[in-house]
């Protein structure tokens, strides 16, 4: 139905015979309101809509004649997308790696703005799948169900997570009547070898409950290739190493589902359950290491002594998430309550065979041969509370975050000699974050103010001695700020900080520390990382730019020492270091009905370390990235889509080096009726692998390498079913066009 006010502005008239509504208003001036309503009796509900000035933090950089539009909603980038770009059997992977701000690196790597701390978010609710997992999830879901992609490079304090990552929020489209959907895909990807595999997802809406169920499974088979070198002049020595890792016949699958209620037009409740679980036998994943050492004789290097290593490994992984999400709207939707709460287990049992054996002058001078076993136990609960009140002229939000954790590990080795040693590992975390955000508009500004304080306990043995326990107490304030210059051009400023805790993989349990004050091999006991953020924008009309910078503070990563005889990758705190990225994007629509869109991304990024006294890293560094992706909407139901990223050698000339990338891929897809085939191709030119100049504590020449397997042609067939029972229109107003301006 439709209604016109009356002089008082006041929409009067009578519903049809029922109990619950579906209530979508629109008027010019303000905001849409979409909402359900429960009615009995003589009920009467007032329903308030938003002006629309209260919405001046959003403005769009959308062309009519595009496939893709950014717009940017206070701390967000909001990326929408056209007919051309969610149809033709595309999956949501497949959109991602086409939008602006967001690089697919193969295989499999999100980043964005060269960020890979990422947390992805779906439906504005975070998703704790292993990446392994998620990835998977979003390549068996259609790209046609999307409405949107969120991209926060900077968080409010509101927002479910610890730290400062960049929030991916993937967003689908609201379905109000009944359905139910049904997809499946089938792919073979051919790199190295040959992998299979299968994706399942379900979704139904049925009067108040919907649900959803995904299944996937692949035989996994995965090669990877590293390149070691170096040379010391003083020793008159060098070596020259390869390795190659592969995995045969890995089986990753997974499961889950969703099923959510609605207790009336005010309450909605959900639980969500994802299981995770891949394993591999013994002698289908293994590690082998061949080396050269070279002595310099009268001025050349010869070939001194081979070694040859065979790592055998057998590895399954498991992971639980149970979780409950509860939200309420109360007092005139002026008030709203979220909860969510859950479980993470995680278990790793990882068994390695290890031979060595090295040979000089045709004779075997050393032959050494161990088993170690890894057995790794994680348990954790958290939970998340907000309540937000709206305001005349904004909202406030208060809650708080909470997780604690339990890793447990045990490891023993069993040499030839009969020697023996075991380890036991226990690290526990406990993290309290209250949190408050504060939004507010002033004419043409938009303000976000914010906080969070994090409480945080360490505590962690090896063998039942203490080796650590700290106790942190942060204050970690947020600003964001929106000035609108007009209808197409705004402004925009993000300021941040956090502070970085070690995790339990950064403390490097699996060294032997006698006790929490002392050092092992050069390897001091990590201090947390202090990090402070900002983060510039500029929309005018369709052209966006970024200015990044992000400062850290003792901060902590893997270095390289060397021991005499062997290289240890050992996590140490740095001095400081310091990024800066600038980024432009763009979309162009060429041809008539949209058959050409492009997406260009260049960006430079600067970025510079200084190390400690015992660190030898100061370093810094310049590259630029471009990002081109083409789609093409031909006849016959066909689709091509053709992407180029180049990452570019380091431009400094210092004493850190850093080759080119570049990464060509392409995907063509038909469709019949509900049955889509795909051939997708990545990595044509084989170059994605990288080679550098490591720095190290010694005056030594080390060169690292490595190349993923990620050279690979794929079909894909997906099969898409749809069926609903309830037919729904939508109405239109007659100034609904004015209504999309605004």
């Amino acid at each position: 139905m439709q209604g016109i006010t009356d002089s008082s502005g006041i929409v009067r008239f009578k519903l049809p015979p029922g109990r619950s509504y579906h209530m979508l208003c629109t008027a010019i001036g303000y905001q849409a309101l979409d909402t359900m309503i429960d009615l009995t009796g003589n009920m009467h509900v007032t329903l308030r809509m938003l002006p629309l000035s209260k919405r001046l933090g959003t403005v769009s950089i959308y062309d009519k004649n595009n496939g893709i539009s950014i717009e940017q909603d206070r701390e967000k980038f909001v990326i929408q997308y056209g007919p051309s770009f969610v149809g033709k059997g595309k999956s949501i992977w497949d959109l991602m790696r086409m939008s602006p701000l967001i690089t697919i690196r193969d295989p499999d790597q999100i980043e964005v703005l060269n960020r890979t701390d990422i947390v992805v978010f779906i439906n504005g609710k975070r998703n704790r799948m292993p990446v392994e997992a998620l990835v998977e999830y979003l390549k068996s879901i259609p790209a046609s169900y999307i409405k949107s992609i969120e991209v926060v490079p900077v968080p409010t304090s509101d927002y479910n997570v610890s730290g400062n990552p960049v929030v991916i929020n993937i967003v689908y489209k609201k379905m109000i009547q009944n359905h139910i959907r049904f997809n499946s895909s089938l792919a073979l990807r051919k790199a190295k070898y040959l992998t299979p595999g299968l994706n399942i997802n379900l979704d139904y809406k049925f009067s108040k409950i919907s649900s959803e169920y995904y299944m996937y499974g692949a035989l996994s088979n995965y090669g990877q290739d590293f390149n070691t070198d170096f040379e010391i002049e003083d020793k008159n020595y060098a070596r020259s190493q390869e390795s190659i890792f592969h995995t045969k016949n890995n089986i990753p699958s997974g499961l889950g589902g969703s099923i959510q209620y609605e207790i009336d037009s005010l309450q909605k409740i959900s639980i969500n359950i994802d299981y995770f679980h891949s394993s591999s036998n013994h002698g289908n994943m293994t590690l082998t290491n061949h080396a050269d050492y070279y002595g310099l004789y009268n001025g050349i290097y010869e070939l001194d002594s081979i070694s040859n290593s065979i790592i055998g490994l057998f590895d399954k992984q498991m992971q639980f998430n149970p979780e409950f999400n509860y939200s309420i709207k109360f007092k005139n939707n002026k008030n709203k309550a979220y909860l969510q709460s859950g479980i993470v287990t995680y278990r790793n049992i990882d068994d390695r065979n290890n031979d060595f054996i090295t040979i000089s002058n045709m004779d075997t001078i050393s032959q050494d041969h161990f088993v170690q076993h890894l057995n790794q136990n994680y348990f954790g609960y958290y939970a998340y509370v907000k309540l937000e009140h709206s305001l005349k002229n904004g909202n406030l939000s208060i809650g708080f975050n909470f997780d604690k954790s339990s890793n447990k590990s045990y490891q023993d080795i069993q040499f030839l000699n009969n020697t023996y040693a075991s380890y036991d590992y226990l690290y526990k975390e406990n993290n309290l974050q209250p949190f408050f955000n504060f939004e507010t508009e002033i004419h043409r500004i938009s303000l976000i103010l914010g906080s969070k304080v994090r409480i945080t306990h360490l505590l962690g043995y090896q063998n039942d001695d203490e080796i650590v326990q700290k106790k942190y107490f942060t204050f970690l304030p947020d600003l964001h700020l929106n000035f609108n210059l007009n209808e197409f051009n705004q402004l925009s400023l993000a300021l941040t900080s956090d502070k970085n805790l070690p995790k339990f993989s950064d403390l490097n349990p699996f060294q032997v520390y006698t006790s929490k004050e002392s050092t092992i091999s050069n390897n001091p006991f990590l201090l947390p990382s202090n990090s402070y953020s900002m983060l510039f924008s500029y929309l005018h009309k369709n052209h966006l730019f970024i200015l990044s910078n992000t400062y850290y503070s003792k901060p902590f990563n893997q270095y390289a020492f060397f021991n005499g005889y062997s290289i240890m990758l050992i996590p140490v705190n740095y001095h400081s270091v310091n990024k800066l990225l600038i980024a432009y994007s763009k979309n162009f629509s060429f041809l008539k009905s949209n058959i050409w869109n492009c997406t260009l991304n260049p960006s430079v990024v600067y970025y510079s370390v200084n190390g400690n006294d015992t660190i030898y890293a100061d370093f810094h560094r310049i590259y630029y990235i471009i990002k081109l992706q083409n789609s093409f909407n031909l006849p016959h139901d066909l689709n091509l889509s053709v992407g180029f990223q180049f990452f570019s050698p380091d431009l400094s000339f210092n004493n850190y080096t850093l080759n080119a990338q570049n990464n060509l891929n392409f995907s063509l897809s038909k469709t019949f009726d509900k049955i889509t085939i795909s051939l997708i191709a990545t990595d044509m030119l084989k170059k994605m692998g990288w080679k550098t100049k490591n720095l190290n504590n010694q005056n030594i020449l080390l060169i690292n390498g490595v190349y993923n397997d990620s050279r690979a042609i794929m079909l894909r067939v997906s099969l898409n079913l749809f069926k609903d029972d309830l037919k729904v229109h939508t109405l239109h107003l007659k100034n609904q066009d004015i209504l999309d301006r605004l």
